[in-house]
């Protein structure tokens, strides 16, 4: 949620944009960091053939006679390949061995990696504004802190948000948030106040608060005891009353309304509203039970790769389960499962009761960190 709120606060003003998730299941080195490069690599090449050779020429006259080593960070980001020219990569392949993997053990190549790493962001930066959202930093493997710690200290002309839990705070991030090189702003993202809601939800329906306030606040109280405040759930439950039609257009009226008493009984029933220990989410896990077996049953192996997978992999763990195994899907996958490698994101794949605090901040040429004592999202 948080994530989303800044990438649309930043993104009409700032021409390229990427964020990235730290997943402590998948601590590849420079994986997420990696990733964000893409991702703007791939914003480039969406513009004109014009455009795209311009930046062609800024990036070889920028890394002058680094541009021949280009090639080693190409195979790991395959969106540069488009930007070199066949003659490029030749020399590129005669000069010296791709590198398919950095090993971190060799101090030289890592060096090596960084250095070429930071002068091609170097040239994005000088090219167009970047700005680059990282989120859960806090189960960042080491090497990628330690990079951003150097693009920090390369004073890159980036705007950089990081956002990380309070609590869950590791060492080498300590030493991050701990540099004084650039400019740094820290914000806390706490819950949502009632009169947050309030606001929140009389903007969800398009009702002016000066006028309908009174309406509206039956329905945030609701609201707010289910989801204590939490952005996150507060989406998703509006989200579901509006498919269930409990909240609805009401054509005569020309404008959003909601039936109160079907929501209150669909809410609260078997709320547990005594229990303040943990929050329920129970309305989460009704609406996976509403999708299709075979949704149910996609969902459930990809839960174990992590919030972003391909097709691929979760066919692959279907079709090669143990048999025995409680989990096993040999024998049901669906053959409308393409072979392709396109990933899929999607937000209610696992879920955990734990509580923690989210801080973000962010670095740039001026800065920002945000914190919030919030209850640990257990879909995120």
């Amino acid at each position: 949620m948080k994530a989303s709120f800044f990438l649309l606060l930043i993104f009409f003003c700032y021409r390229y944009v990427a964020s990235a998730k730290f997943d402590s299941r998948h601590k590849v080195p420079y994986s997420c960091i990696l990733k964000s490069l893409s991702q703007i690599l791939q914003q480039i090449l969406s513009e004109s053939e014009e455009e795209i050779h311009a930046f062609y020429n800024h990036l070889k006259s920028h890394l002058g006679s680094q541009f021949c080593k280009i090639e080693l960070l190409a195979d790991l980001v395959p969106e540069l390949k488009p930007l070199l020219d066949p003659v490029d990569s030749e020399e590129s392949e005669e000069s010296e061995e791709p590198i398919d993997i950095i090993h971190l053990d060799n101090v030289e190549t890592r060096v090596r990696f960084h250095n070429l790493f930071i002068e091609v962001f170097r040239a994005l930066s000088q090219w167009r504004m970047i700005t680059l959202f990282l989120d859960d930093i806090h189960l960042a493997d080491e090497p990628s802190v330690e990079l951003i710690e150097t693009m920090i200290g390369s004073r890159l002309k980036i705007l950089l948000f990081l956002a990380y839990r309070d609590e869950e705070i590791t060492t080498a991030l300590e030493k991050l948030l701990c540099n004084d090189t650039a400019v740094f702003h820290f914000y806390k993202v706490d819950l949502l106040d009632l009169e947050s809601l309030v606001n929140y939800i009389g903007d969800a329906l398009h009702r002016p608060l000066d006028i309908s306030r009174d309406s509206i606040l039956p329905l945030a109280e609701i609201i707010y005891r289910k989801t204590r405040g939490n952005a996150f759930y507060t989406a998703q439950l509006l989200t579901t009353l509006e498919k269930k039609r409990l909240i609805f257009f009401n054509w005569e009226e020309n404008e959003w309304d909601y039936n109160l008493a079907d929501i209150q009984q669909l809410v609260l029933t078997n709320d547990g509203a005594d229990r303040e220990s943990e929050l329920d989410i129970n309305f989460l896990v009704s609406r996976l039970r509403e999708l299709p077996l075979d949704g149910q049953r996609l969902l459930k192996w990809a839960s174990f790769v992590g919030d972003t997978f391909s097709w691929n992999t979760v066919k692959y763990l279907m079709v090669h389960s143990d048999p025995d195994s409680e989990f096993s899907d040999a024998g049901t996958v669906c053959s409308d499962m393409t072979d392709t490698a396109d990933t899929v994101r999607h937000p209610l794949l696992s879920f955990s009761s734990s509580s923690s605090n989210r801080t973000t901040r962010s670095h740039g040429t001026s800065s920002y960190r945000g914190s919030s004592s919030s209850t640990r999202d257990p879909i995120n």
